[in-house]
């Protein structure tokens, strides 16, 4: 049996650092953040449109609950996963730039998308075929950069979908994102993750959730894919596939329900629309489609089909941070050479316009005996950026390069010798030098 927690609205809640009250919060400055508006709240926490002081920009600024900042242990998973997540890079996903911690409030600084949520969209009745696909298209296409990087969301519904007036879909909401592991991860980690436990907590928004979800089963990118289901399901019948008049009934039919074809609602709809999503909404995982890719294919093939054409965004260049290689003596820097590496990531990945390939991606060539030329083919970037460490007595001398894909040759270099002491100093000024480069 599944006991089902129902979602708690923490909306009474002051969760703004104890020195600030909400009502002071407007036109504050949060480390270089000066709050604008409030944008909403959630069950995660509280959200404000800030400008970054630094950059010039809007952001979005995301202070956690008094639930989840109360409980370190998930408040420290959450902040780590957040940082990993801030390697994902893709025009329609919602970037994070960074979690900072103020006066014990951590809060998450992140993209600030302009636009309509897909449940605003959704409220007067269904969407045309055509426009139900290609937001469908560009969902899948942001959930194949999220599952390849080997996080799942976890909370993928209408209301984390945001049509940006750009035309475009921005994916919305890491709160519940979580990295999953491979089978040979679970062989060789001693520690393993709570939600891979049968006695781990149900997350999640009820009606969107999958079956193993309720049944605290492994959670992987397949319960995505049902969710998304779900999602493409509601575009094209203007109704939900499981929701019931309440928790327990919905819960109920997620497991056991088979949803109505969608010929109930409209018609002429596509035999192979009708199986992609009937595959999708399969309750067993191992049934479902084994790549968001595979669903993506579909969604293409049908579109094409009515004559629609697939959006396309305009390229914007591209780098990857290769794991920095240590010529010490002793071969002994190489927790300070991938701390370097993630150092400048995550100043990369802050700049308008540059896509920065994940880390996860990128240090899969850590060692390899590969051309440089192949290496950018494979991770989908015009530049590499390299480096190496070297370690005497208290000193470090550190070189990097920029190589252009193209052709193999360098772009720009520097050397950098520092004593030890000043590390901190040395990961900053070469972030600066980098970035002033690619600007």
């Amino acid at each position: 049996m599944v006991e089902i927690t129902p979602y708690t609205d923490y909306s009474s809640e002051t969760i703004v650092p104890s020195a600030w009250k909400v009502k002071n919060m407007i036109g504050k400055t949060i480390s270089h953040y000066r709050v604008l508006e409030k944008l909403g709240q959630g069950g995660m926490g509280e959200v404000f449109l800030a400008q970054d002081k630094k950059l010039g920009r809007k952001v979005a600024l995301k202070f956690l609950t008094e639930k989840v900042q109360q409980n370190s242990a998930i408040q420290k998973r959450f902040v780590r996963e957040a940082k990993s997540a801030a390697a994902i890079d893709h025009p329609y996903i919602c970037k994070i730039f960074e979690t900072q911690e103020i006066e014990g409030q951590t809060f998450i600084a992140m993209e600030y998308v302009e636009g309509q949520t897909l449940s605003a969209k959704l409220a007067p009745g269904p969407l045309s075929l055509k426009e139900a696909l290609r937001i469908a298209i560009e969902t899948a296409e942001a959930f194949e950069e999220i599952h390849k990087n080997r996080f799942v969301h976890r909370d993928l519904k209408p209301s984390n979908i945001m049509l940006a007036k750009q035309g475009h879909i921005k994916v919305m909401d890491f709160g519940l994102a979580r990295q999953f592991l491979t089978e040979e991860d679970l062989s060789s980690s001693e520690d393993t993750p709570s939600d891979l436990s049968p006695h781990s907590s149900i997350v999640g928004t009820v009606a969107y959730m999958s079956p193993e979800q309720f049944h605290r089963q492994k959670v992987d990118s397949q319960a995505d894919i049902f969710s998304f289901g779900i999602v493409l399901y509601e575009m094209i019948a203007g109704a939900h596939p499981f929701q019931k008049s309440n928790v327990y009934e919905t819960v109920s039919s997620i497991l056991h329900d088979r949803p109505s074809p969608l010929a109930r609602y409209r018609d002429s709809i596509p035999e192979l629309l009708q199986h992609t999503i009937s595959k999708m909404l399969v309750k067993e995982p191992d049934q479902r489609y084994q790549s968001v890719h595979e669903v993506r294919t579909n969604l293409v093939q049908l579109l094409e089909g009515l004559g629609g054409k697939i959006a396309t965004l305009p390229s914007r260049p591209a780098v990857a941070v290769l794991p920095f290689a240590d010529m010490s003596p002793q071969k002994d820097q190489d927790y300070f050479c991938d701390g370097l590496a993630d150092e400048l990531i995550s100043a990369l990945a802050k700049l308008e316009g540059l896509r920065v390939a994940a880390r996860t991606s990128a240090f899969r060539f850590r060692g390899a005996e590969l051309d440089v030329r192949e290496i950018g083919r494979q991770l989908n970037v015009g530049t590499i950026l390299e480096g190496s460490l070297r370690k005497v007595g208290d000193r470090l001398r550190i070189g990097i390069q920029l190589i252009n894909v193209e052709n193999g040759y360098p772009l720009w270099s520097e050397r950098f010798e520092r004593k030890l002491d000043d590390v901190f100093q040395i990961q900053d000024e070469i972030s600066e030098a980098v970035v002033g480069e690619l600007k």
